[in-house]
């Protein structure tokens, strides 16, 4: 599976998104926690909380690469969330990259008077870039529930199922298209070359 193949590189340059999607990754750099979102509505064994996602910024470049480093629960409010610890100086995160969802019903995006909005309902990769001056990687990295890069609590059972279900889809394609290229042989082709030989 992609997931468990050794870790790739990110780029210190923008990727497409499809080549790097259950991929496992990797990528070096340093957390900028004045660029991170608290994706709200979490829950983790029946608690309420936030996924903390933060941008590193690559070294050597100026391209970054968001991370979930995980779960960590509500605070006393909305209005006062979680303080969050983030690591200072090089890290390396390791994880599996995965694109979050642009499909369904979205609550749109509140604009704050300080200009930039903390805590997001759900993450948008392009509303992301449209926030920030720069570059950003088109995937978040699911950090390793092993890595002491800065991570939280890091459940990430669900993206096993999901990997699962992409691969089941893919594998139906192929087996459907298989089979109309042999039904397509049979009432086409095999007709056309039995009057040909005959």
């Amino acid at each position: 599976k992609r997931s468990r193949a050794p870790a790739l590189a990110i780029e210190t340059t923008p990727q497409n998104a499809d080549d790097l999607r259950y991929r496992r990754v990797q990528a070096r750099g340093r957390y900028e926690p004045e660029r991170q979102i608290l994706l709200e509505n979490r829950v983790h064994r029946g608690r309420p909380g936030y996924h903390v996602i933060t941008p590193v910024r690559i070294s050597g470049s100026d391209t970054r690469v968001l991370v979930n480093r995980g779960w960590v629960p509500f605070g006393p409010s909305r209005d006062e969330p979680p303080a969050i610890d983030t690591p200072r100086g090089i890290v390396t995160v390791t994880g599996v990259a995965t694109v979050p969802s642009t499909g369904g019903f979205r609550l749109e995006l509140r604009d704050t008077p300080a200009g930039w909005q903390r805590q997001w309902p759900y993450f948008d990769i392009p509303r992301y870039r449209a926030a920030v001056d720069f570059p950003v990687q088109s995937v978040v990295i699911l950090l390793d529930p092993a890595s002491e890069a800065g991570g939280f609590v890091r459940d990430w059972t669900r993206l096993e199922a999901g990997i699962a279900v992409h691969h089941g889809y893919a594998f139906q394609w192929f087996m459907l298209a298989l089979t109309l290229l042999i039904l397509y042989g049979w009432f086409d082709v095999y007709p056309r070359m039995r009057k040909k030989f005959r």
